[in-house]
């Protein structure tokens, strides 16, 4: 289940445009996880859209 989720926009992406996205998961303890992502744009990688994304695990019963 999402927690929290941070998008931070730095340049704007139009149709055409060739990009190229990374993505890390980090686990930040038993029950939370990260993912921290990237968007870049081609060819000069420079940065369209950072996001992280944090997470938890939930059991059968819906709780962390």
């Amino acid at each position: 289940m999402v927690v929290r989720a941070e998008l931070d926009d730095k340049l704007p992406l139009t149709s055409g445009v060739r990009f190229h996205v990374d993505l890390d998961l980090l686990r930040e303890s038993r029950l939370r996880f990260v993912f921290d992502q990237r968007i870049l744009r081609l060819p000069d990688e420079k940065p369209v859209l950072a996001a992280r994304i944090i997470g938890t695990a939930l059991n059968a019963r819906g709780r962390p």
